[in-house]
Parts: C-alpha cells; structure tokens; sequence
C-alpha cells in the first residue's frame, strides 16, 4: 500500500514579500506620472521652431509663438548656451528692435535671427524658461 503525501504548503513569509514588492512599484510608477504631469502643468506655452533666412538653410531663425492661455513675456532668449551666438529681433519684417521684455499676446508670433546655427535655444520668460532643442 502506497502512502499519499499531500503536496507542500507555500510557504507564509513568501507571500507577504510579493505583495510589498507590487505595493513598492505601484508607488514608484505614480510618482513618476505624477512628476511628468506636474511638469508639463509648470512648463512655458510656446512653440519654437527654427527657420532658414531666404531659402539659405542655415537655421539661424528662431519663431516663437504664444499657443497657452495668457499673455507671455519674453526676458531673454539665449542660442547654444554661447554668448557670441546673438538673437536679435527682425526689425525688417516685425518692426522696430525693442529692448526686452517682449510682450506676446495669444497666438502672437516673434522671430529672431542669430548669427550662428541655432541647434539649441534657451526662452526665459516672466512664466519660467524652457529650453529647446533643434536636430542638426
């Protein structure tokens, strides 16, 4: 006659590190989202693009347009994190160069051109700064 043996028994402290490891990721992954929601609640509502200057594809235009809910004012915008690399106002096209701040009203545009290749741009304004980058 053949004895029957019951199978194992899990064992009890198991148990209660699988569930503290779930709770710990379930934590981390929130905190993550909720870091990337504040951080898009706290960024500044432009659009920048890079443009050529007469068909020339040299990239030394900046456009920035106001796309959130109030008005913006531009403090400062700095290309490639260098001091010889200048970004002026088109006085030609948007008229006469003003100091800062520039006021940019809802779905306003202001262009920049520099005297270098912008390939990064820095836009501080009285909301915060934000920093772009543009490929190559």
């Amino acid at each position: 006659m053949e004895t029957v043996v019951p199978p194992t028994l899990p064992d009890a402290a198991a148990k209660p590190k699988a569930k503290w490891w779930k709770i710990v990721v379930a934590v981390l992954g929130g905190g993550i989202l909720l870091l990337g929601v504040l951080a898009r609640l706290n960024s500044v509502a432009l659009e920048v693009r890079r443009i050529d200057l007469m068909f020339r594809d040299d990239g030394k235009v900046l456009e920035i347009t106001n796309v959130g809910k109030t008005t913006i004012s531009i403090t400062g915008v700095i290309a490639n994190d260098r001091t010889d690399c200048r970004l002026t106002k088109l006085a030609l096209i948007q008229g006469q160069e003003r100091p800062y701040p520039i006021q940019l009203k809802i779905g306003e545009t202001q262009s920049f051109a520099g005297t270098c290749r912008v390939v990064r741009a820095t836009v501080e304004t009285d909301q915060g700064s934000e920093s772009y980058t543009f490929s190559r």
